[in-house]
């Protein structure tokens, strides 16, 4: 993989992540000579209906595991919890915490910054991934999986059919929507960017729906898609926008280090020609 500091010096890389999450993708483009422009696909919300969660967060004794697939789960989670001047740290002397199991390095250390003790980390960004790591604890024990409202049901299933009762709670919400008036979607459609970063299906779904956003179908070779890992890759596929570049490692450094290296393949390929 690439690694020079500036090995992204003059590239204009769009951010479709929410405003909450985008701050560590900035920071690694910007460390790299890029510069990130922010277009959030996707809106972060307090989840709608919380009753569920705060049944299953006043109730936490009476699970085995706790499962957290994204930081946004954890965070959910926290400020429910903030709300009645509670928190994971507060809890934890006084009341039997279910263990913890988290999707990716990421997730892991927004449980730990909450205070929680993580018991395993997968690292394969996958809820069902983490579903078949888990599989040999699974037999009786009651799970809780705090998780987007836009979640689907794998991760559920998978652990339904390694024998667990699993109680999933919406924790937040997802809103999809695309500011088209902002400067980063004007220089997107005005062909002065370079490339665009995908963290979930959901993000690619929400700026494919509007036909401005489905018009990067047609992009130049010159610009690169960017996915975060197979299941995004797979969505962009899916929706005829085929990645240039998939991460190895499904973190925002990982996925800056495979945006580099596309980029140096192509300059090497251009001196060649």
């Amino acid at each position: 993989m690439a690694n020079s500091t500036l090995d992204l010096h003059g590239r204009r890389v769009v951010m479709t992540r929410a405003e909450q999450q985008a701050a560590a993708l900035s920071h690694e483009l910007q460390r790299r000579g890029a510069t990130p422009l922010s277009l959030p696909t996707l809106h972060l919300r307090p989840a709608t209906d919380c009753g569920p969660l705060d049944a299953a967060l006043g109730s936490l004794e009476s699970f085995d595991w706790v499962l957290f697939t994204s930081q946004n789960a954890v965070v959910g989670c926290e400020q429910w919890l903030a709300r009645s001047g509670r928190s994971w740290r507060m809890l934890a002397p006084t009341r039997r915490l279910p263990r913890v199991a988290v999707v990716g390095t990421a997730t892991q250390g927004a449980a730990e910054a909450v205070g929680l003790k993580v018991a395993h980390t997968s690292q394969a960004q996958l809820g069902e991934a983490l579903a078949e790591e888990l599989a040999d604890a699974m037999p009786g024990a009651r799970v809780l999986v705090p998780r987007s409202d836009l979640a689907d049901s794998r991760l559920p299933q998978a652990l339904s059919r390694s024998g667990a009762t699993v109680t999933a709670v919406t924790a937040y919400s997802t809103c999809c929507a695309v500011d088209w008036t902002s400067s980063a979607a004007q220089e997107l459609l005005a062909g002065r960017t370079d490339a665009i970063a995908f963290f979930s299906p959901s993000a690619v779904r929400s700026l494919l729906q509007d036909p401005r956003g489905a018009g990067l179908r047609a992009r130049p070779p010159e610009f690169k898609i960017a996915a975060i890992g197979k299941v995004t890759a797979a969505e962009l596929e899916l929706s005829g926008m085929p990645a240039d570049v998939i991460a190895a490692r499904a973190s925002v450094v990982g996925l800056v280090d495979a945006l580099a290296d596309c980029f140096r393949r192509g300059r090497e390929q251009e001196t060649h020609d």
